[in-house]
Order: structure tokens, then C-alpha cells, then sequence
């Protein structure tokens, strides 16, 4: 099982898919969570050292050519295998490449040799240039999820990876759906309803603001392992099994994406509101 996570950076995608991979491992599943941004911050929540060896660092070391994933592979305590593609300084190349170097190999490879129960992509979607839609190669049905707050900016990046996989080349790819981190007490969900079913992608979940996950993070962990009873450790639970039980689903229909004009009016429209 392949889950494909795409957001905006900096609305809590990692944190969701960290969560996520921990429940699933919890579940009984073995898990393989895979880092792909430059900024190379998802591992960061599993385990405490400063940083992994990333893809990135042996292409820059001249061994890109011959490595494996097996190379990269870091075990933590959670009982998640995590890995990181890594990426460029800042202003050197594209941050993408890492993302299209890991693909490149899974395809030679063959992503299923892993034996993982599930693998979980956690993939900037900010303007989903190419490299960072590799991962789409690996998606089936309904596996592929975006992840979003209720800002402005975030609802543009998921209207682009809409457009993204309505290409005709990402063939039998349909969105398993949203889900929303709602950041404001005063978030107006009519709004992400509606934008939802404009663009014809359903909302699998709403999550909220917990200040637990911040005060696991403090101690190193997630808050599934800190506080496994809460209501948010609860959340997450609830969110895997919906995921695991639409896995292998045919497709539910293409998205519609905006045009920028109409995102743009959609906006204005409910601002007016």
C-alpha cells in the first residue's frame, strides 16, 4: 500500500504524515515513511539525531549512480523506517531533484522489492513542479491524499495538484480526498466545503489544533506514543482506517480544478461572505 501525501509546506504535512505512519505501525504494518522535501524535516519528528544521510548528499558525494534505497533507510523507535531525499543550497538547481532521483530508483528497483506494508510519500505541493510529482508514478486508485489548512495560498497549492493529476498522462489516478488542519477557531468550513466540492474532491477528515502534538514533539515523540488515549491520538486512528479501507477502490472520478480566473472569483466570493 502506497499513500501519497501532497500540501503546501508549513501547514503541518509532515506532522500529519508522521502521525499517520505511527498509526500504521501501531496497527501491526510495517511502514517506510519517506521524506521529500528539501528543508528534509520529516524524520526530524521520529528520531532525535540532527540529520540523516540523504539522497541528495551521495549524488553531491558521486555515488548517486550506484545507490539503493537500503542505503538510506534509518530505523526508529516508533518502529517507522524513514528515509529523505534531501535537496539543494538554497539558489543551486531544482529542490524537485531529490524526489525524481529517489523515483528514478524505485522504478529500477521496483518500489514493491521493499516489502514494506505501506509506504507513505510526504511531498511539498507548493507549486508541484516536476520533480515533485514523481511520486505519481507509484499511486494507484484512490491512494493519493492533499493535505491543506484553510488559508488561501494552501487551497491554491491543492487546486494545483488537482491539475496535476488530471492529466491525461497520470492515467487511472483519482484523489482519495482532503484533508484540512484547520488552524483559526474562526475558519469558516463552509468555504472548504464548497471549495471541495467545486473541484470535485471529497473532505476525508477535519483535524484541529491539539497542543499535545506540540508538547510530544518536545519530548521526542509523537503524540500516538505520548498520550496514546487522547482524542487526537483517537483522530489519527480513525483517519488510517479510512485510508486502508479505500485502498484498491476504483477511482471515484477526476477532479475539476479551477482555472486561476475562477479560484481567484471563488475567493472574492467568499470573502464577500
Amino acid at each position: 500500500m502506497t499513500i501519497i501525501i501532497y500540501g503546501k509546506g508549513g501547514v503541518g504535512k509532515s506532522t500529519f504524515s508522521t502521525h499517520l505512519s505511527v498509526c500504521l505501525s501501531k496497527m501491526g504494518k510495517s511502514v517506510l515513511l519517506i521524506g521529500c522535501d528539501p528543508k528534509t524535516d520529516t524524520s526530524s519528528r521520529l528520531i532525535s539525531r540532527e540529520k540523516v544521510r540523504t539522497l541528495i548528499d551521495l549524488i553531491d558525494m558521486g555515488l548517486g549512480g550506484s545507490a539503493c534505497v537500503s542505503d538510506l533507510i534509518v530505523k526508529t523507535p516508533s518502529g517507522v523506517d524513514v528515509m529523505e531525499t534531501g535537496g539543494p543550497e538554497p539558489g543551486i538547481g531544482c529542490s524537485g531533484r531529490g524526489v525524481m532521483s529517489l523515483c528514478q530508483i524505485l522504478s529500477r528497483e521496483s518500489a514493491s522489492s521493499l516489502e514494506y506494508d505501506a509506504i507513505v510519500f510526504d511531498v511539498l505541493g507548493d507549486l508541484v513542479c516536476g520533480g515533485f510529482v514523481a511520486p505519481l508514478r507509484f499511486a494507484v486508485a484512490n491512494n493519493l491524499y492533499s493535505f491543506s489548512s484553510e488559508e488561501v495560498a494552501s487551497l491554491y497549492a491543492v487546486n494545483n495538484i488537482a491539475k496535476v493529476i488530471n492529466q491525461p498522462y497520470n492515467g487511472n489516478i483519482a484523489p482519495g480526498g482532503i484533508v484540512f488542519n484547520i488552524r483559526r477557531k474562526s475558519a469558516k468550513t463552509e468555504m472548504l466545503e464548497d471549495f471541495a466540492r467545486r473541484i470535485n474532491m471529497g473532505i476525508l477528515s477535519y483535524i484541529g489544533y491539539d497542543p499535545l502534538i506540540q508538547e510530544a514533539e518536545a519530548n521526542e515523540m509523537t503524540a500516538i506514543e505520548y498520550a496514546p488515549d487522547s482524542a487526537v491520538s483517537r483522530e489519527y486512528f480513525d483517519i488510517a482506517g479510512r485510508m486502508i479501507r479505500q485502498f484498491g477502490e476504483p477511482p471515484h472520478g477526476k477532479p475539476t480544478p479551477l482555472s486561476a480566473s475562477d479560484f481567484w472569483a471563488f475567493v472574492r466570493e467568499h470573502r464577500k461572505k
